[in-house]
């Protein structure tokens, strides 16, 4: 019936997006966001403060320009130093989400942007996500960061997400939904069965399920992901735009880990393991004005030298633009 319901809902908001120039009027008309697990607030897991790698970041992310970023992994920040950093890059809208109390070193999440910011919603699931929204448009950001260690948990979180998403839809809105789900997509499986077939039946051998894999116990969960992907009105932009084949399964892809993680030694260890567990979706009628997606290795420093992007984190971002001009 809800689905039903919003069926119904987006007859009328497809004229009400298309008739309202406030709705989503950015920048030449043209949207770009960002995803970014930051390994520890850019300290690569060693520190709270590492000044040498945020200058890094600073830098790559002041030459992008982004309209939105949404972060995850922002230890050692809090409300005030985080608003600090963004200010760098001229991202002087902020929200800052602490997961969980400051004695256990929360894991905190965050978005920035040059856009006016309003916190509408905070998680009540194990502290997973929280929404917020561009003043003066209909535009929604979940930001999002499931349970690294519980399948289980992260497919609460991930209901009580979609929950938010369809209330937040039937009030005709645009809905983003971005951050690293700790899960696998579907439809990556025969990817991650042609890397991943040893490390699959070595969890499977030893009864460790409850982390990455089904309630079966015999294949990688894809639930969460599909908590999402089952719907055909929410659109992983990624997949939309490059619909990889099995051919190129044997080509490493994905955005974690980089040779930043403690598991990996070098680069051909970190080809071997790499898989896509962050993501950004878009309801399906914000979806039709995506122009890129692309999962950032690289980037050029200061002396103009091509430098990968493991210097700054232990996941590679995901990025996506949008290009508006045909609504006006």
């Amino acid at each position: 019936m809800k689905k039903l319901n919003i069926l119904i809902c987006l007859c009328f908001c497809y004229t009400f997006i298309n008739a309202q120039e406030t709705s989503l009027k950015f920048k030449n008309n043209a949207l770009k966001i960002c995803s970014y697990n930051t390994f520890y607030g850019f300290s690569l897991g060693v520190a709270y403060s590492n000044k040498k790698q945020i200058e890094k970041a600073t830098y790559w992310l002041e030459q992008e320009d982004f309209d939105v970023v949404a972060y995850q992994e922002l230890l050692g920040y809090n409300k005030g130093s985080f608003s600090k950093f963004a200010k760098k890059f001229k991202h002087n809208n902020t929200i800052f989400f602490q997961r969980g109390p400051k004695d256990k070193n929360p894991q905190s999440i965050g978005i920035s942007s040059v856009h006016p910011l309003e916190l509408v919603e905070k998680s009540k699931v194990h502290d997973g996500y929280f929404i917020a929204k561009i003043k003066y448009s209909n535009l929604y950001f979940i930001v999002v960061h499931l349970k690294s260690t519980s399948t289980k948990v992260r497919k609460q979180e991930s209901i009580a997400i979609l929950d938010s998403y369809y209330r937040l839809i039937e009030e005709c809105n645009n809905v983003v939904i971005l951050g690293d789900f700790n899960a696998f997509s579907e439809v990556d499986k025969s990817y991650n069965n042609f890397h991943f077939k040893e490390d699959l039946d070595k969890l499977i051998h030893d009864d460790r399920c409850h982390a990455k894999l089904n309630t079966d116990c015999n294949d990688w969960d894809y639930s969460v992901i599909n908590t999402f992907t089952n719907d055909s009105l929410i659109v992983d932009t990624h997949d939309y735009m490059h619909k990889y084949s099995k051919q190129f399964d044997s080509i490493p892809r994905g955005t974690y880990p980089t040779k930043a993680s403690h598991k990996i030694e070098n680069k051909n260890e970190r080809d071997k393991k790499i898989h896509r567990i962050d993501y950004i979706f878009a309801n399906k009628e914000l979806a039709k004005y995506v122009t890129k997606s692309e999962i950032r290795k690289t980037y050029f420093n200061e002396a103009r030298e091509e430098i990968e992007m493991d210097e700054l984190s232990d996941h590679y971002p995901i990025i996506t633009e949008f290009d508006f001009s045909s609504k006006y």
